[in-house]
């Protein structure tokens, strides 16, 4: 009689073993993968990322789109990132666009530029990089085009420069969801 019964009970401690072995087994790859994906994380672009979102920790790029992806420290999604470039008035400038939804800038981040000291720094003495600051991607053009934005005087084609950039970054908002 004893032998029927764990004979019977023998395949449902089977499954309970393999259940638990298999979580085990998701959990322990869960933690691995984490590390691999935390260890990926350069610093530099981390922290121009948190230029933009200051309360990013983490995130995941898509190479084939060139679009970031950006979690904070609790991993949830707090928007997306993307890099543009277009001639100033000098040189190239490149900015780093940060979205919260398609539809909404959260803020852009200059990383490289090689204009004239003068007219840079009238551009963030007029706290130009500002008005980027919560607009809609619709509204993200100069006012004579039809958009919001406003040049400074006196450093007219840096600023066309930094909002060609910027437009020029926005092509990749496609590729979000």
């Amino acid at each position: 009689m004893r032998l029927r019964w764990t004979r019977a009970l023998y395949p449902a401690l089977l499954l309970v073993v393999l259940t638990a072995a298999s979580i085990a087994s998701l959990v322990a790859m869960a933690g691995y993968t984490r590390a691999v994906l935390e260890s990926q994380q350069n610093p530099e672009t981390l922290a121009a990322l948190q230029q933009v979102f200051p309360e990013a920790t983490f995130y995941s790029f898509d190479i084939d789109t060139e679009v970031y992806t950006v979690y904070n420290n609790g991993r949830t999604h707090i928007g997306y990132a993307f890099y543009g470039s277009k001639w100033g008035y000098i040189s190239n400038i490149t900015v780093l666009v940060g979205l919260e939804d398609s539809q909404t800038i959260r803020g852009i981040y200059v990383t490289k530029q090689l204009e004239s000291p003068q007219y840079w720094k009238r551009l963030v003495d007029k706290n130009f990089f500002d008005q980027f600051d919560g607009i809609k991607v619709a509204d993200c053009n100069l006012e004579r085009y039809g958009g919001i934005l406003d040049t400074v005087t006196g450093a007219t084609y840096s600023s066309r420069g930094v909002v060609a950039a910027v437009q020029d970054a926005l092509t990749k908002i496609e590729y979000i969801d």
